[in-house]
């Protein structure tokens, strides 16, 4: 199904492999805060909300959130060292291959 993206939202799409860094900074090249990023890879799925410091999470078993840094204009964030899994930047044991989706 197409993304239904008006006129103004740009998007902007990548990927990264885990590396178990709390805090990583992902470059995500909208020149503003996101709205949403959209994080696919590994055991569950992500969603960031522009302006808020946490990443949540869901597979068919868990839900919840990490405590991460806020996006900003430039990144956003991945990587709570609770739990590298939970909080999108899995490496040892992995790594996760993530693929993203941000919307402005």
């Amino acid at each position: 199904m197409p993304l239904n993206n008006p006129v103004g939202s740009p998007t902007s799409q990548g990927n990264y492999i885990g590396n178990d860094t709390a805090n990583r900074a992902i470059p995500h090249g909208l020149n503003r805060v996101p709205k949403i990023v959209s994080l696919f890879g590994g055991v569950y799925q992500h969603t960031i909300y522009g302006g808020v410091a946490i990443i949540t999470y869901v597979d068919n078993a868990a839900s919840g959130y990490k405590a991460v840094t806020a996006p900003d204009s430039t990144y956003f964030y991945v990587g709570n060292a609770a739990s590298y899994q939970q909080s999108a930047n899995r490496g040892a044991g992995g790594p996760d291959t993530i693929q993203w989706v941000a919307i402005g």
